[in-house]
């Protein structure tokens, strides 16, 4: 069996999916008679009947139905394939890989994710959460396009910089623990207490002095959220990581004397400045750019 012209499967399929001949006709923007012939062809060529006839309505047959599904899959290969070659001829990277800090929520870029989706169906996107450190050193090496990092007090100068937006920080305890039942407490007494430190974080540097003495680190922000929910410490994390605890009661903010409890810190987008990004990645920078604009004017 030889069947030469992918119309007849086109025509196959659309025609299962709409339920006639003459919706799948107005789909395709053929005649009526086109994509009945189409589908008389692909029977001859495959040696069954697709569908039954009898009834006002076409029906697909049991051979029809199992057939369906394997010329969809074919049509989808098929564009896929069109894809990665019209990819190839404008030069499209094949994927593109950012480094997102593992104190920022990928799900703050669900929109910039599901355009980049929309727009590069078949550009494979790699996305790393090393801590910040480990974010530069990839976009430094290479390994990585794209930086998504808490701001920095001072960058590689082979690194590119654009500050995205502000994002605020809080310290958080667990309503059970000793800091919290009489709250503010005395600005040294945090340091008396057990921190949860993201490893590499610099959020406490902000006018807070050292670090509490008894220091417990991880790289993970959803660890150090855990353990202080859990009551064995305090830390300074990310508000959106946060929000929903202090919302429900597992967490309260730290309140002390003088000192502030919450404050905002940068982030920013970060490339190498000697490696031109490809169209992918420069339309996945731009968009982010985009969105975080957009956002700023949304009252």
């Amino acid at each position: 069996m030889a069947f030469s012209n992918l119309d007849y499967l086109q025509a196959f399929v659309t025609a299962a999916e709409v339920g006639s001949f003459s919706a799948a006709a107005r789909k395709l923007g053929k005649a009526q008679s086109a994509v009945s012939t189409a589908v008389s062809n692909l029977e001859l060529d495959l040696g069954v009947e697709l569908f039954d006839r009898s009834q006002r309505y076409p029906k697909l047959t049991e051979q029809g139905r199992h057939l369906k599904d394997e010329a969809a899959l074919i049509l989808e290969r098929c564009q896929i394939l069109q894809h990665k070659a019209d990819g190839l001829h404008r030069e499209v990277e094949s994927s593109v890989t950012i480094a997102i800090d593992e104190n920022l929520l990928v799900s703050q870029w669900n929109l910039v994710l599901d355009r980049f989706v929309e727009r590069y169906p078949h550009v494979n996107l790699h996305m790393l959460h090393p801590i910040t450190e480990g974010a530069l050193e990839l976009v430094t090496k290479g390994e990585a396009d794209l930086a998504m990092v808490c701001q920095q007090e001072s960058m590689p100068d082979k690194l590119k910089i654009h500050s995205l937006q502000r994002q605020q920080v809080r310290v958080v305890i667990a309503p059970s623990h000793e800091l919290a039942q009489n709250m503010p407490v005395p600005d040294d007494h945090p340091s008396l207490h057990r921190q949860i430190l993201v490893a590499e974080s610099r959020w406490f540097t902000h006018g807070h002095g050292n670090y509490a003495v008894d220091v417990w680190t991880t790289e993970s922000v959803l660890t150090a959220l855990y353990l202080v929910e859990a009551g064995f410490g305090w830390a300074v994390l990310p508000n959106p990581i946060v929000e929903q605890g202090l919302a429900q009661g597992s967490l309260v903010e730290l309140k002390m004397e003088t000192l502030e409890s919450a404050w905002y810190t940068s982030t920013d987008l970060i490339w190498h400045a000697s490696r031109t990004l490809g169209p992918a990645a420069q339309w996945l920078w731009q968009c982010i750019v985009d969105e975080v604009k957009a956002s700023k004017a949304t009252p």
